[in-house]
């Protein structure tokens, strides 16, 4: 009798067990477009009481298993979105399919106080999205602290920006490119407000439209921009303080309605910031071995403004136009002080010196941009873009030096030199772009580019010794003038057979350049032509996986300043000067992919460079002089693994993860032996936004790069941890957000260097720990609308390489 009852509860459990069904489906909205992170809850239709829950994927895609027969009622929500509730009967099938179509907020209240909110990190087949305006971390702070959170990509003492531990990485804004050095493009991205800023574009096998600048991909950020039918705006101010004040404040206002968009956008940025360099040298000579320590401190004031006006019309549904201006520029105070010890094999110091320099430097970035689109048919369209970009900056410098016998004892001399370098860079461009489709399943674009780019650089060095009066230093004043030509034509095929997608590219660049060296009586010209070619495919395996391929062809000019002749001094024994002998460099890459649900994307790539740009200090001989200058490494290999995991732990708690490895191998001869250098690196990145309330976002990153090499450097490890959070107030119009960045105060750089006669060690540190308060209020009144913006420009590819 009781095996007969245990055996009948089995049965039922069974039964109950295989009772079960599973439900899937895609959450879209009225166009037909995927909502990714949308709430999916399972509820009993008798009590409401919650059975199952779950949240959609990047495409749209929900699935919910082990659901028992019955009646339920399924709640489908999403922040922007009318919140879904339907009753549905779950009956004997092992699968049902439920897709839900949402309707937006904004088509249904005349005034928009809730907009939908894009996951912070969205993976596409061409590149990856790191949407900005979403992360609380972002707020108040600079484009700069930004980039340094995006996945794969990390930033050196010098600010140069490597992606998967390249260097020559084309950063663009709005897809031009900003002609800046190395530390004029940090210094504008240190300056610029992170709020003006929508999301960042990680392009790592960019196609043949766009330029063949940048072997290691590109990041475009882009700026936000109207997307409301009417009148709409955010106004928003900061505060925030590190070891010195800081202060932003700024805003955009917007007006789109039927076939006229406005858009006109201003933020400014207050940044007081420090930076600390210690520099160790030893120098040894046929007599002895000398240390140089130069223990520096800078004091760096910016202030920057970053500003748009945009208007775009369509004449009627074949034609439209728009024109828009914008730029960027600042001015900075940079205040350094040194203290130099010159040191003996016993470590007794034989001299010091006191040196000190006052920089002064102003600059003013402006693109003009008039565009024009003509929509020739359903399946044809063309589009003209002309540019004209001007870039201006004005370069003080005041140095002090102090010469001591001994520790600070008697004063055997003192040097003084002023100097000015005003710079002025003119760009002017035109693009034409056509594009026709053949069918649903192939289409071809093609296009036509030409540039000019002309500099002017003139530097005036003046030097006092002994408080006599001053003079014109001839060894270091100069002259520099550089044109350069480009000329291009590229072609695009695109086609799927099957489950293959495949792109198809080929581009061919002529470029003249010609230098001259005005003071030294020097010119070099160069002139060649180079083909592009590309390659993408793509295949779906299942419902599930994806596989791709990708080749591509590229080059790196040589970036203006880096051709410059000229002298910039960091102490009185070590400076920097340009070559003019610099060549461009050429980089094959192939890479493979892999994703998964298109949520889960694996990344392996190969890189072969020839003639890799890269700074190499010089140590002359017998002497206590160093020098920085750019050169062309031989060979420089790259193999990276990436993966990328955005993770639901549960409905309140979103975690995107980034995985990143690398081998770098530099292969060269420098300063007449051999030189090689190779090593395997890593870095670790989580973003992680918890949802404590409808209106109030936590949110929590953390990264952690390991030791790498770069060049002739071997650079430590870096981490940090940064905290934000946020709340909304009156439906959101208003939101208060507060961040923490680098709790840890972590953010620290040490780089070592030892090659024949160099042995140096360099520390780096800066204000990086910093709390901000930023308050914003959001107004619109409309419905949300396909902006009619164009945010390309001709001379999108050439802003860049004042950028290097």
């Amino acid at each position: 009798m009781k095996f007969t009852i245990y055996f009948s509860i089995i049965l039922l459990s069974m039964g109950n067990l295989l009772a079960q069904s599973t439900i899937s489906g895609k959450i879209s909205d009225i166009n037909q477009e995927p909502i990714p992170y949308a709430n999916i809850i399972v509820l009993s239709a008798n009590d409401s009481s919650m059975i199952k829950g779950g949240v959609s994927g990047l495409n749209g895609d929900y699935k919910i298993e082990k659901i028992p027969f019955g009646k339920y009622q399924i709640e489908v929500s999403m922040m922007g979105y009318q919140t879904i509730n339907q009753k549905i009967t779950i009956g004997k099938e092992q699968h049902s399919q439920w897709n839900f179509s949402m309707e937006d907020l904004s088509n249904a209240l005349e005034e928009v106080v809730i907009q939908a909110t894009r996951p912070l990190i969205e993976i596409q087949p061409d590149k990856m999205i790191f949407n900005v305006e979403n992360s609380v971390l972002a707020t108040g702070g600079t484009a700069m602290e930004v980039l340094e959170r995006v996945p794969g990509v990390s930033i050196d003492q010098d600010d140069n920006i490597s992606l998967k531990g390249k260097q020559g990485v084309l950063v663009m804004i709005d897809g031009k490119r900003t002609f800046l050095s190395a530390n004029e493009l940090g210094a504008m991205l240190r300056g610029m407000a992170a709020d003006g800023i929508a999301s960042i574009e990680v392009i790592d096998n960019p196609s043949a439209k766009y330029d063949a600048e940048g072997n290691a991909g590109m990041l475009n950020i882009k700026m936000k921009k109207n997307a409301i039918d009417g009148l709409n705006g955010t106004l928003q101010a900061g505060v925030g303080y590190g070891r010195f004040g800081k202060s932003n404040a700024g805003g955009n206002i917007n007006y789109q309605r039927k076939k006229l968009s406005l858009h006109n956008s201003f933020h400014y940025n207050q940044n007081n910031n420090y930076r600390e360099q210690n520099i160790l040298r030893k120098v040894t000579t046929a007599n002895e071995t000398q240390s140089f320590f130069s223990p520096s401190l800078q004091e760096v004031g910016t202030r920057s403004i970053t500003f748009k006006s945009a208007i775009n019309f369509e004449l009627n549904n074949q034609h439209s136009v728009g024109m828009f201006i914008n730029g960027n520029g600042a001015n900075q105070d940079n205040d350094m002080t040194n203290f130099m010890r010159i040191s003996n094999a016993n470590n007794e110091v034989i001299e010091s010196i006191d040196f000190s320099n006052q920089l002064l430097m102003n600059w003013l970035s402006l693109t003009y941009n008039l565009n024009y689109q003509y929509k020739i048919s359903d399946r044809a369209k063309l589009s003209l873009d002309a540019d004209y970009s001007k870039y201006s900056q004005s370069h003080q410098d005041n140095i002090n030096s102090d010469y001591f016998t001994g520790l600070g004892g008697e004063v055997a001399m003192n040097e003084r030199i002023r100097s000015k370098v005003p710079t002025v860079i003119n760009i002017r461009s035109f693009q034409g772009d056509y594009e026709i489709s053949f069918s649903e399943k192939s289409r071809m674009e093609t296009g036509l580019k030409v540039s000019r780019v002309s500099t002017d650089n003139d530097i005036l060095y003046e030097i006092s010794t002994n408080d006599l009066l001053f003079e014109k230093d001839p060894l270091r004043s100069n002259q520099f003038i550089y044109d350069e030509d480009i000329y291009a034509a590229y072609s695009n095929y695109y086609t799927t057979i099957g489950k293959t997608k495949l792109q198809l590219g080929l581009r061919l660049e002529h470029t003249e350049t010609l230098g001259n060296s005005v003071t030294l009586n020097e010119e070099f010209s160069r002139s060649y032509t180079e083909l592009f070619p590309s390659l993408s495919a793509n295949r779906s395996f299942g419902e599930h996986h994806t596989f791709g391929f990708a080749y591509s062809r590229r080059l790196d000019r040589p970036n203006y300043r880096s051709l410059n002749p000229f002298l910039f001094y960091l102490d009185p024994f070590t400076f920097y000067k340009g070559n003019p002998e610099l060549q461009p460099q050429f980089t094959n890459r192939v890479g493979f992919n892999h994703s998964w649900k298109n949520l889960i994307m694996t990344d392996l790539s190969y890189s072969h460079t020839v003639n890799a740009f890269r700074e190499i200090v010089v140590q002359e001989p017998n002497s206590p002089i160093a020098f920085s200058t750019p050169g062309n490494f031989d060979q420089f290999n790259n193999i990276s693994a990436s993966i990328t995991v955005p993770m639901s732990i549960t409905q309140w708690w979103m975690s995107n993860n980034n995985v990143v490895g690398f081998f770098n191998e530099f292969n060269s001869v420098i300063m007449e032996e051999q030189f090689t250098n190779q090593q395997f690196a890593y870095s670790l990145n989580s973003q992680n936004i918890i949802n404590l309330s409808p209106n109030t976002k936590l949110e929590i990153s953390a990264f952690y790069q390991s030791r790498q090499i770069d060049a002739i450097f071997e650079v430590s490890n870096i981490y940090g941890i940064n905290f934000g959070i946020q709340h909304g107030f009156f439906n959101n119009k208003i939101q208060a957000k507060v961040n923490y960045s680098d709790i840890l105060n972590s953010m620290n750089i040490t780089a070592t260097a030892q090659h024949a006669d160099l042995d140096i060690v360099a520390f780096n540190n800066w204000e990086s720990r910093i709390v901000r308060f930023t308050l914003s209020y959001r107004f619109s009144k409309g419905k949300d609308v396909k902006s009619l913006n164009r945010s390309g420009s001709a001379s999108s590819e050439e802003m860049q390489r004042i950028s290097q």
